[in-house]
Parts: structure tokens; sequence; C-alpha cells
């Protein structure tokens, strides 16, 4: 029997949820799955990377509020057609459309996913995720912090499953297309480039990176800063102010994968993470990374050995940490190697593929139903 599994999400984009569900595309077994993904809205063409892999993806506009009777509609015709054996929500709307739907279609397998360290959510909304996976199978959390979060609220122990993110082997970059970028980027031979990248908003905090630069004191040092996000223009006006906008590096929203290889070293100091998938991909290019030590980054970066873990809101911290990967270039390479190893070892797209299709067995087996065994 091939398993049908219906994925409910809210946007497809190119975020790490998603990337995930490419993942699960690729990955797994079609012999023995069947995959569709239901989203509200489709951003960028992601689409078409998941019909490729023979995932189709179905768009059916928002939900605007929990009460949207006709985005229900849409949402359970897909479900009475598709008929799935197990249905996975992942992000709010997606918890909420895969509960609601599997109790009331009778879905054999529900399961939900959190994939946020949520320092801001108010208690109300910490009420439903807490409803919403009573009424689940299995809830995945997507770092060990994740999963401590979800005990916090309730979630009781038999029903929490620890799934870490997994990452795809970013595209090598020639030397060449690099050459060019960083001509582009006015990035010189002599510079040493500190990377960010991520939406750009107060949780990522990349004002406390630009201070630590700018506390350095050293012409050679370059930020680039990938992405975009509400915080733009705070941050252009905070580069000014402190006499840095000449070091700083704005791109925008972009593919980062090429932008990795123009730097030495990588930050992400946001004051709250699920996971960090970013921190990830930086050390599968071999950058050592300094981050603030929240949620799933405690984990993901060994302190002393694929980089330094500070404090939120510390950019002296955040100095004196970029201080030391910018002096030493041996120290740069053994960290980068070590980040590699470990990113590998822990965090790639197979591993996660694969220990989703183990939950999705185990769920079925409890629940009765008959399937082909193979792990992906």
């Amino acid at each position: 029997m091939k398993v049908r599994v219906l994925h409910c999400l809210e946007t497809i984009g190119t975020g790490g949820v998603e990337q995930r569900r490419l993942s699960m595309a690729r990955y797994f077994d079609p012999n023995a799955f069947e995959q569709r993904v239901v989203c509200s809205y489709v951003v960028g063409g992601f689409d078409e990377k998941l019909r490729k892999l023979g995932t189709e993806v179905v768009a059916i506009r928002g939900l605007y509020h929990i009460f949207n009777v006709g985005y229900y509609y849409r949402l359970f015709r897909v479900i009475r057609e598709f008929r799935p054996h197990i249905i996975h929500g992942a992000v709010f709307e997606g918890v909420v459309s895969a509960v609601l739907g599997g109790l009331l279609f009778r879905i054999p397998v529900i399961i939900i996913e959190e994939t946020s360290f949520p320092k801001r959510r108010s208690c109300r909304a910490n009420l439903l995720m807490r409803f919403f996976s009573s009424a689940a199978d299995f809830v995945v959390g997507t770092s060990p912090a994740v999963v401590e979060y979800l005990g916090s609220i309730g979630v009781k122990e038999d029903k929490r499953r620890l799934i870490n993110n997994g990452v795809e082997t970013p595209p090598d970059q020639s030397a060449e297309d690099v050459a060019l970028m960083e001509k582009k980027l006015g990035i010189e031979s002599t510079n040493l480039v500190v990377g960010c990248v991520g939406r750009l908003n107060v949780v990522k905090r990349f004002d406390d990176v630009i201070r630590a630069v700018a506390s350095l004191n050293d012409k050679r040092v370059k930020l680039l800063i990938v992405g975009d996000g509400p915080d733009r223009q705070r941050l252009t006006e905070l580069t000014n102010s402190l006499g840095v906008s000449n070091q700083v590096i704005f791109t925008g929203y972009q593919e980062p994968w090429i932008y990795y290889s123009c730097m030495d070293c990588f930050a992400l100091c946001s004051e709250s993470e699920g996971f960090g998938m970013v921190v990830v991909e930086a050390m599968l290019y071999r950058l050592p990374v300094v981050a603030t030590a929240v949620g799933g980054m405690r984990e993901i970066v060994l302190d002393g050995e694929t980089g330094y873990l500070v404090n939120v809101e510390a950019p002296e911290s955040i100095a004196n940490a970029l201080s030391k990967l910018i002096s030493d270039s041996t120290l740069r390479m053994r960290m980068g190697q070590a980040g590699l190893q470990r990113a590998k070892k822990y965090y790639s797209a197979e591993n996660y593929s694969g220990l989703v299709a183990d939950l999705y067995h185990e769920a079925l087996h409890k629940a009765g139903i008959q399937q082909n065994k193979t792990s992906y």
C-alpha cells in the first residue's frame, strides 16, 4: 500500500519548512509514499521544484482568521479528494488545518510540527498550541530547545518527538563566480568579511552585529548582510550614525549560496531561534560561527570548537569573538572544518527525511495500518 501524506503549510516560498518538504520529496521512496502539499499561497515558483519531484502543490488562498469558512471549504475539498493516511501540519495555519481537517475526516494519523522557540508568544497562543497538540498523535520539535518549549506548555512526553532540522548540501560555487560577486560587492582581497543571512527584523538583532563591527575599528572588516525586512531602513540609518556605512553591504533578499563563499566568518545573534538553518548552511561552507546561546543554536554551535556562543544583546561579546576569528586565519580554518563535519553528521536533509519517514511508519503501525516497510 502506498502511504498518502498531506502536508499543510501557510505560504510556499524558500523558508526552512518548505525546504524540508522538498527534502522529503527528494528522499522518500515514491513507491512507498505519495505526497501532496496544501497551502495558502505560493511565492517565487518554489512549487515547481516540488512538482518536478512528484509532489503536487495546491494553493487555496489564506486563512485570514480561524473562523474563515471559505478557507475550510477549500481545504476540506482537497482532503476529501486526496484521502490521506497522514496529515502533517507546520506553522500556525498548517497546524490548524491539519488538526481540524484530520479530526473532521478521521485521518488515521495527525502530526503537527513546531519550528520556533517562541520567546514573544502570548499565553493565548500557547494555550492554542497545547490544545492542537492534544488532538495530534505526535508533535515534532525541530531542535532540543523547541521540544523543551513543547514540554513547558504541557505537551505530553509520549507525543513529543525531536527531529532536528535538515539542510541540503549547498551548491558549489566556482572561483570565477565568487570573484565576480566580490568585485560587484566592492570586496577586496585585503578585506575580512563577516556575514549575516536572514530577515531584517527586531528578533534577528542585526544592529548588535553592526555595533560590534563598528567597535572593532578595523577598516579591513566588511559586514555582508543578505536579506531584507522591516528593519532595513533603521539598520541603514544605524550604519550612517556609527560611521561604518562604507563597511556594511546590504544585498536585499537573495539566494544566499554564492554570498556564503564571499564570507570569512558568520554571525547570527538573534534574541530567539527555534533552530537556525542559516547557521548550518554557513557551517556547510566551512565558516566559523558567532551565535547567541539561544534556542537550537545552543546545540548546533560547539563553543570554542565550531565557533563562539555569546549572550543576547551583547555587542561587546560579539566583537570579542569576531576579533579572535578575524585575527587568526588558522583558527578560522580549524573551526570551519569542524563545523562542516558536524553539519554533515547531524543536520543533513537526508538524515531529517529518514527520521520523519521512521515516525510515519511508527504512527501508522500504532494506527493499525499495514504499509510497505521502507526507511525512505
